[in-house]
């Protein structure tokens, strides 16, 4: 999904069943804490870095709306309690993924994440929006 750079605060890395799969794909750094996270990824891109944070929140706009303008951070809280207070108040906005049918209004931070990651490709690929700055993967020959 063009993910370059992952960012956990106050964790020095993943419990093991997370790490292997993807380990090693992209760069993981570490934070102390919610600020330090921002003042890095904000580093990377002065004056255009975007922290919009995943999260069923009244200001929240719809993943449907493709709500995005350009490099964009996204910050999840955990799969307990969402986003802190603290997370909240670094975001300049929100978006939620809307459901429909059973009533569950949440999913597990690792489907939220592909769910965002992937809806965030499509908008940066599409004309006019400069895309993510890699290419694509081939197309995998399956046996």
């Amino acid at each position: 999904f063009g993910v370059r750079r992952v960012v956990l605060v106050g964790r020095e890395g993943f419990k093991s069943f997370c790490k292997k799969s993807g380990q090693g794909a992209v760069p993981i750094d570490h934070a102390a804490t919610v600020q330090d996270a921002v003042g890095q990824l904000r580093a990377r891109h002065p004056g255009r870095l975007r922290v919009c944070g995943v999260e069923i929140l009244p200001q929240a706009a719809s993943l449907h709306d493709a709500p995005f303008a350009g490099p964009t951070a996204f910050m999840v809280g955990n799969e307990r309690g969402g986003l802190t207070r603290e997370q909240i108040q670094v975001c300049d906005s929100f978006i939620y993924i809307p459901q429909f049918g059973a009533g569950v209004g949440s999913l597990n931070v690792a489907c939220a994440c592909s769910v965002v990651l992937y809806q965030f490709s499509v908008w940066a690929n599409a004309p006019g929006h400069g895309g993510l700055g890699v290419p694509p993967d081939p197309i995998p020959k399956m046996a």
